[in-house]
Formats: structure tokens, C-alpha cells, sequence
């Protein structure tokens, strides 16, 4: 059997088309979410991106038939209004905390972003999808290898940084409603502190007609 035989076999196998399945329906998500609302969004998405990373695993090894590389589809214009539309419904629960460990070294806390991660797993699962539908099975080869390779290495973890992120936003204590409460619990304290230093200056100039 060829390379290309293989090939046509591995990409048309049921965990491949299971993948593919999910993943065009995730990048549909990203460039459409269905609410404009900052729970729905990240509720939909506790349960969609699970599933994405299952089927990633169990994606087939397979072994690159090119070596020139797979041809590029999501621009950085794509990447970015992708990424600026989520962050306009997530708005201030974008940001989040994010312990990096590197090898032999102490870890370190960053600042992460939901948005910038989905966008990062939207940008490879879109190539991959726009190349699988070329419908060439040494195209499709190369695209399962290389989504398969910047899973494992890359996107994998941002799903697992990202759920990290969504789960305490909606399910601690410190999450979605807390936040909410302490924004108008800190809203109405200045609102306050205005009223009483208004209330205050009219008493002085009361006092001083007087």
C-alpha cells in the first residue's frame, strides 16, 4: 500500500471525521457566538471546548507526505476579530491569572486572556478545517498532522488554561456573580462619598450667607 493509500485511509477514519465535525462547528461558534451575554457565552463554551480537546486526542499519528508546508488561511485580521468580538462580550473577565512553568525554573504568574486563547485555538482549527475540505487526501494528511502536532505542543494547553479560567468565573465563589456585586457594591460606595461631599459643600455655603 502507498503513502497516499495510508493516507486516504487515516483521514477518512471515524476519530478524524469526529474531529473535524467539532471543530468546524467550535470556529462557527467563535466567529458567531450565539449571545451577546458574557454567562451564556462561557457556559456554551465549558461544554463545547471538552469535547474538542476529547476528539484531538484521539486523532490518529500520521506522518508528513510535503514539506513545503500547509498553506495559511485565517489572516491576522481574521485572528483579531475573532478575538476582539469575544472580548467585547467577556469585558472585564477576560484577564485572568496563569502560572507558567518552565523547565528548571522557578514558576511564574502572567496575565492570560480568554479571548486571545480562543482566538489561538480558533486560527489552527480553522486552517485545518478550510484544508480538509480541499478534499485531497494528501492535503487532508498534512492538515491532520500538523492540527494533531500544534494540539499536542500548543492549543492543547490553552483549552485547558481556558476552562481553567471559565470554570472559576462561573462556578467559585469569586466568579461572574461576586464580581457583579462587588462592581455595584463599589459603584454605589462612590456614588455615596459624591452625594455626601455635595451635601457638604451646600451646607458650607448655607453657613456662609448665613
Amino acid at each position: 500500500m502507498t503513502e497516499l493509500e495510508d493516507a486516504g485511509q487515516v483521514v477518512y477514519s471515524k476519530p478524524v471525521l469526529e474531529f473535524t465535525t467539532v471543530a468546524n462547528e467550535v470556529c462557527k461558534f467563535l466567529e458567531a457566538p450565539s449571545s451577546t451575554e458574557v454567562q451564556p457565552l462561557l457556559s456554551t463554551l465549558q461544554k463545547v471546548l471538552p469535547f474538542l480537546y476529547m476528539k484531538a486526542t484521539l486523532l490518529p499519528n500520521t506522518q508528513l507526505l510535503f514539506d513545503d508546508g500547509n498553506e495559511k488561511f485565517v489572516t491576522e485580521e481574521d485572528w483579531n476579530a475573532v478575538r476582539d468580538r469575544l472580548q467585547s462580550i467577556i469585558g472585564r473577565h477576560d484577564a485572568y491569572p496563569e502560572t507558567v512553568a518552565e523547565e528548571g525554573q522557578t514558576d511564574e504568574m502572567r496575565t492570560a486572556s480568554i479571548s486571545e486563547n480562543l482566538a489561538d485555538i480558533y486560527q489552527d482549527t480553522k486552517d485545518y478545517s478550510l484544508l480538509f475540505q480541499v478534499g485531497a487526501a494528501e492535503i487532508m494528511n498534512d492538515a491532520l498532522y500538523e492540527v494533531k502536532q500544534n494540539f499536542d505542543q500548543y492549543w492543547g494547553l490553552k483549552v485547558l488554561s481556558t476552562l481553567t479560567a471559565i470554570h472559576r468565573l462561573l462556578a467559585l465563589p469569586e466568579g461572574l456573580d461576586n464580581a457583579d456585586e462587588d462592581e455595584n457594591s463599589e459603584l454605589n460606595t462612590k456614588d455615596w462619598i459624591i452625594t455626601k461631599r455635595q451635601e457638604e459643600f451646600r451646607k458650607s455655603l448655607d453657613e456662609k450667607d448665613v
